[in-house]
C-alpha cells in the first residue's frame, strides 16, 4: 500500500479474489484463512503504508503483530507474489516421496527435513525471516 492506492485498497471489494491483479500468494492466503474459519489476514505490504513516515513506527511494532497472530504463514518456495501456496490448490505440490520400483520392490525415499528445505529456499535469503520465526507463536510452512 502506498499514497497512490491507499484509498482504493480501503474500499469494500478492493481485494476480491476474482480480481486478476491480486497476486496468487495473496489469493491463496485469503483462501487458507477462510478455510480455517478465520476472518483476518495481516499482509505487511498492504497493512503498512510503504511511503508513509508512519512506516517506521509500524515496523517497530511488528513484535506485537507477530506475537498476537494465530500463526505466521510462510511460503517457503515462493520466489515472488505470483507463486501460489503449494498444497492449497489441486496438483500445486510436487510429490514429497519419490517412488522407485526395483526388482518388484517399492522403495520410497525420505522427504527432506524442514531445516534442509529452508536452507535451500528463497525464504532464508529475506531479511525479516528471523524475527518472523522468533516472534510468532507458530509458523505454518507451505512447501
Amino acid at each position: 500500500m502506498n499514497t497512490e492506492n491507499a484509498d482504493f485498497l480501503r474500499k469494500d471489494g478492493a481485494l476480491s479474489s476474482d480480481r486478476p491483479d491480486i497476486p496468487s500468494v495473496l489469493k491463496d492466503a485469503m483462501e487458507l484463512v477462510s478455510r480455517i474459519g478465520e476472518r483476518y489476514l495481516w499482509v505487511d505490504a498492504l497493512c503498512i503504508q510503504q511511503d508513509s513516515p508512519a512506516k517506521h513506527r509500524d515496523l517497530a511494532r511488528m513484535d506485537v503483530i507477530y506475537s498476537h497472530s494465530l500463526f505466521a504463514l510462510i511460503a517457503v518456495d515462493g520466489t515472488n507474489a505470483n507463486a501460489p501456496l503449494p498444497g492449497l490448490r489441486p496438483r500445486s505440490r510436487l510429490p514429497l516421496k519419490p517412488v522407485i520400483h526395483i526388482r518388484g520392490r517399492v522403495l520410497i525415499s525420505e522427504p527432506p527435513s524442514l531445516d534442509e528445505v529452508l536452507e535451500s529456499s528463497k525464504y532464508e535469503t529475506r531479511g525479516w525471516t528471523l524475527q518472523e520465526r522468533l516472534l510468532s507463536r507458530r509458523c505454518l510452512y507451505m512447501s
